[in-house]
């Protein structure tokens, strides 16, 4: 992977943005920035599980280490690819009757698919997905395709609601590499 991360050289229209870390890929094509404070960290094999980054803030780090939270959803983003949802990590698993999609609105066709759309926003120009996955991990993801399926996964909120700021930032920083 050609990933760099850099500190930001472009101001923002935020005074707090302007001095965030700028994380890019060009094997994936996307880049996004983050608080200083923040840690992430970068998946060295993204194998079907999809992972290329999972992002951390500083309070989310001390209840994961206090264990306060589950380990299993303790990142504040985690940033998946896959080349379509087909893949069972893309589609939140598998069960009778489901059926390969051509595209990623015939996915949410399916009414027995465990993620289910909640409405659409705008990513970079495009149209996205506001996803809820079931579950004992239940979380608000965004989803969009683009020459894959990405999946920007915010595991510390439940859904939309319990999205921080500093989330919402980040996520209108996500764009793709032209």
């Amino acid at each position: 992977d050609q990933a760099s991360i850099e500190d930001s050289q472009t101001p923002t229209p935020s005074n707090q943005m302007a001095n965030w870390k700028t994380y890019s890929s060009s094997k994936y094509n996307f880049s996004l920035k983050y608080p200083n404070e923040w840690t992430i960290e970068e998946s060295a094999n993204t194998d079907e599980n999809g992972r290329i980054i999972s992002l951390r803030s500083p309070e989310t780090t001390k209840l994961w280490q206090e264990r306060k939270i589950d380990p299993g959803y303790s990142y504040n983003l985690v940033v998946s690819f896959w080349p379509n949802i087909n893949n069972e990590y893309a589609r939140g698993g598998s069960w009778i009757g489901q059926r390969n999609y051509s595209i990623l609105a015939d996915f949410f066709t399916d009414k027995n698919a465990p993620k289910q759309t909640t409405g659409n926003i705008t990513i970079d120009g495009q149209t996205a997905y506001e996803v809820i996955i079931g579950g004992a991990g239940a979380n608000y993801e965004v989803m969009i395709e683009h020459n894959g399926v990405y999946e920007l996964s915010f595991e510390t909120a439940w859904d939309k609601s319990k999205l921080g700021s500093t989330e919402k930032q980040i996520l209108s920083t996500f764009q793709f590499s032209k």
